[in-house]
Parts: structure tokens; C-alpha cells; sequence
């Protein structure tokens, strides 16, 4: 290659700046890779910072090792299976119990099952969210402790208090012997490798301007090449999962409308809302038996928040302007507004500038057909 058909210079890409954590450590390892082929006197990178470079993607590696290897992991992940077998059977036969000809089963296994429903799916989440959601649901299932026993499902709430309980024992031993090893965090140890590699990628750059001869700035050149060719890659591979995650939220946001749609007419009736304006718009808040649901009304800028409670579907308040007029938003969790975890409803203040519409949602119930 004649220097004339080299650029003037060259600049190494930092590549997608949000990859996970074992997508970070893959990258840095072949990044590290690309450049440790290459002759190292051609490239003319201080040995001091290709060192450092090389050690703090040891510790990325080690930090990976150390969380998916580990006895106590393997472990967690069994508690976890107990966990969602449970789960997936008190939810299973609530719904089989529903469909009993004998009164007074059908009508418990539909009062626990309204009450509880938002709970059901919580075996899909990672080990902290699920962690947290049991939590909820064993304190609000004693609020039907009787109804539970009726239903012969005392012993899989026990069992599964059991294994949960067992579960966030070791989840606190690992903690422990995280910090035992004495290795940073992942998000501490993923700096320290970036501004190492920022280094490297730096000096490489510089060299370049002051090649020793035209053969090494030929090699620096096709170097700087194949990094950003790879971190493009990494990038696609980021992108690629992302548009997974999308797709599933796009199919949550469906399976909840298809929940909540059967409850719209009477709802759209009570509060003089024309015929089919109502559709879900994506937005959630709070979790478990409080989960709330965002309901926006069509050609409208306005949106509120709906619950279930009981198999009804009850307004808890109005939720702002401005929402969208085709009823469709981007999915968004906002921030707790209720700290407990019980099911009081919260009604809207009404003022004398609120609209008939908006005052009078605070007592809408509607029962689901058929």
C-alpha cells in the first residue's frame, strides 16, 4: 500500500457505549485481540498502557466468571425453578378452580384470583424483580388466608415461602462473597477497561501522524480498520437484541389490552365516552395487586389511570394531558406514588375547573363479560 492512498489520519471508533456487561468483556477481548496479532513495534503503543489495557480486561473476565460460575448461583437458579413451579401452580389451579361447579370454590378462586392476578408472570423476570414481586404477593395472599385454605392451596404458599425465604438467604451470602474476592463491580471494572482501551486508542492514533516508516503506518492503518469494523459489529449484535426487547414489550402491551379491552364498554358508557375510544397505552405503574393501567381516550388529549380490583376495573385518577390521540404511547414504568401494598383506591380531587368527564371517574367500576 503507497502512503498516497493512506488517509491523512486515523480515528479508532468507541464503539456502542451500552453493550451488556458480557457483550462489553467479548469486545474488549478481541479488540485486545486485533491489536496483540499485529507486530508490536510497528504499531508503537506504550507497553505501560497496552498492560493496563490487558489487566483490567483480566478483571472483567474474572467479575464474569465469578457470576455465572459459582456454586451459589447454580444454586440460586435451582431455588429459582422451585420457585416458578409454585408460582405457576397457584396460579394454574386458581384459574382451573374458576371454572368449578361447586359455588363457593368458583366464587373463592375468583375473589383470590381478581385480587392477585397482576402477580401471575412474575416467574419470566430477572432473579431481583421476581424477588421483589413474591414479596408482594406472599403479604397481600394472607389477606385471603381462608379463601386460600378452602381452596387447598395452604401448602403451596408455606412451600413456597420456604424456598423464597432460602432464596434470599444465599442471594445475601453472594453479595458477601462478592465482596470477599475483593474484584470492583462490573460497572466499576467496565470504566476502568474503557478508559484504558481510550488510551490505547489514543496513542494509536497519534502514532500514526509520526509513523517510523510507511510500512508501520500501513499496518496502524489496517488495525484502526478491523477495530471499528468490529466494534460495528458488536454494535448490530446491541441493536439486534434491542429490537428483540421491543418486540416483546410490543406483545406485553398487546396481552394487556386484550385484558383490560372486555371492561371498556361499560367503563366508556359510565363516563359518556364515545363508543370504542379507549385502548391501553403502554404505561404502567406500581406492581403486583396495586398495578395500574394507563387508558388514554381517542382524539382526546387525555389519559387516566385504571386498576382491577375485585374483577372490576376502577378509575383512580386522571393522568395528564396531552396524551396520545390514537392511544398508543411508548412504554414507560413511572415512579411509585404509593409505597404500601395494600388495595385502598385513590380517588381524584375534584375542583370547580374539572371537567364533568374528569370528576366523574373516581367511582367507575366495570364487570368484565360473559
Amino acid at each position: 500500500m503507497q502512503s498516497n492512498s493512506l488517509p491523512r489520519f486515523i480515528a479508532v471508533e468507541v464503539g456502542n457505549t451500552r453493550l451488556t456487561a458480557p457483550l462489553h468483556m467479548e469486545l474488549q477481548q478481541q479488540l485486545y485481540a486485533l491489536m496483540a496479532a499485529c507486530d508490536k513495534t510497528k504499531l508503537q503503543l506504550d507497553e505501560t498502557l497496552v498492560k493496563a489495557w490487558k489487566a483490567a480486561i483480566d478483571v472483567e473476565l474474572e467479575i464474569n466468571k465469578v457470576e455465572s460460575a459459582s456454586l451459589i448461583t447454580k444454586r440460586l437458579s435451582e431455588l429459582d425453578d422451585v420457585r416458578d413451579k409454585y408460582i405457576t401452580h397457584f396460579f394454574g389451579m386458581l384459574r382451573q378452580l374458576q371454572q368449578s361447579p361447586v359455588k363457593a370454590q368458583k366464587e373463592s378462586a375468583e375473589k383470590v384470583y381478581y385480587a392477585l392476578q397482576n402477580y401471575a408472570g412474575i416467574q419470566s423476570e430477572s432473579y431481583d424483580t421476581e424477588t421483589a414481586h413474591i414479596d408482594g404477593l406472599l403479604h397481600d395472599v394472607e389477606k385471603f388466608a381462608t379463601e386460600v385454605a378452602a381452596l387447598n392451596l395452604a401448602d403451596t404458599i408455606t412451600e413456597l415461602k420456604g424456598v423464597h425465604k432460602t432464596f434470599k438467604e444465599l442471594s445475601l451470602q453472594r453479595v458477601g462473597d462478592a465482596v470477599a474476592t475483593d474484584l470492583p463491580t462490573s460497572k466499576k471494572a467496565r470504566a476502568i477497561s474503557d478508559e484504558a482501551f481510550d488510551l490505547v486508542r489514543r496513542n494509536l492514533e497519534a502514532n500514526y501522524w509520526h509513523p517510523a516508516n510507511e510500512s508501520d503506518k500501513s499496518v496502524m492503518y489496517e488495525l484502526a480498520k478491523r477495530m471499528n469494523k468490529l466494534s460495528a459489529d458488536y454494535a448490530s449484535r446491541k441493536k439486534a437484541g434491542d429490537a428483540l426487547s421491543k418486540t416483546a414489550e410490543a406483545d406485553r402491551t398487546r396481552e394487556i389490552n386484550e385484558k383490560l379491552a372486555p371492561m371498556y364498554a361499560h367503563l366508556e358508557e359510565a363516563n359518556n365516552l364515545p363508543a370504542n375510544s379507549l385502548s391501553f397505552t403502554g404505561r404502567t405503574k406500581e406492581k403486583g395487586a396495586n398495578q395500574q393501567y394507563e387508558l388514554a381516550v381517542t382524539n382526546r388529549e387525555e389519559a387516566f389511570w385504571v386498576r382491577l380490583r375485585e374483577g372490576h376495573l376502577v378509575v383512580v385518577k386522571k393522568a395528564r394531558q396531552g396524551a396520545p390521540k390514537n392511544g398508543k404511547s411508548r412504554s414507560k414504568n413511572s415512579p411509585s406514588e404509593a409505597k404500601n401494598h395494600g388495595t385502598s383506591t385513590v380517588k381524584p380531587k375534584t375542583t370547580t375547573n374539572e371537567s364533568p368527564s374528569a370528576s366523574s371517574m373516581g367511582e367507575a367500576t366495570v364487570t368484565p363479560k360473559g
